[in-house]
């Protein structure tokens, strides 16, 4: 499950799950281009779902649309989309531990390295084995996403989501928003990339960010209390430890 860093103003409950309905025959789905597996989500008990190969189809003619001269427009889009996937799903995650942490340890004056950053993805890479890709550490908005927030199908099912429980404030408009697209980007990233675990990938990233996060705490503290002891001046300055 998706976990936004945007905070709602006011408590939010909002799931999502993926289930089958028998609403298509065979014929029909081939006919229509549809499936019985839809993408559902509920916010403080209203519910509403939307077929998942209807937004598929609609993904990869975004895409096609987008360089109609290209005839190999999605397969050279999708080995685009794989390594910005893999990259943004891991810095999404680590962005959000530090976030946090930053937020709530405003006293602790370090900040994890680049190199501790790529260390951590290594060690993912290593643990997961998910094959070589070259890692971007930029790396933040997904191309997918994108085309997902510009899907009038997607903006209709978020806007009478945040009608019918009356949400208007920004934050809690952009929290639901959000989740609503991540969750389908993971979702449609599962038949896209079946060789990418991004789920696991994200689950890591934030148990190893969080647990260097930990170390170098105690690390600092150590560090104060040996500065204390000792009765020497303090820097004021952000340290690397």
């Amino acid at each position: 499950m998706f976990t936004s860093s945007i905070k709602a103003t006011k408590p939010i409950q909002i799931t999502s799950k993926v289930e089958i309905k028998k609403e298509y025959g065979q014929l029909s789905q081939k006919l229509l281009n549809v499936s019985n597996k839809f993408i559902s989500f509920t916010v403080n008990k209203q519910s509403i779902s939307i077929n998942k190969a209807i937004l598929m189809s609609d993904v990869l003619k975004a895409v096609q649309k987008s360089n109609p001269k290209d005839t190999q427009a999605i397969a050279h889009w999708k080995e685009q989309e794989r390594v910005v996937q893999l990259s943004a799903t891991f810095n999404q995650a680590f962005d959000a531990v530090i976030d946090a942490f930053i937020s709530s340890n405003q006293d602790m004056k370090f900040r994890l390295s680049l190199q501790e950053k790529i260390n951590i993805f290594n060690e993912i890479k290593g643990n997961l084995q998910f094959g070589e890709y070259q890692f971007n550490k930029n790396a933040a908005q997904k191309s997918l996403e994108h085309v997902l927030r510009n899907n009038s199908r997607i903006k209709e099912i978020t806007t009478l989501l945040i009608q019918q429980n009356k949400i208007s404030d920004t934050k809690s408009v952009r929290y639901v928003t959000n989740y609503i697209i991540e969750a389908i980007n993971n979702e449609l990233c599962q038949t896209l990339f079946p060789e990418l675990p991004l789920r696991e990938i994200s689950v890591l990233a934030t148990e190893l960010t969080s647990l260097r996060l930990f170390d170098k705490s105690m690390d600092q503290m150590k560090y104060d209390h040996w500065k204390a002891h000792y009765k020497l001046p303090s820097s004021g300055k952000t340290i690397m430890l």
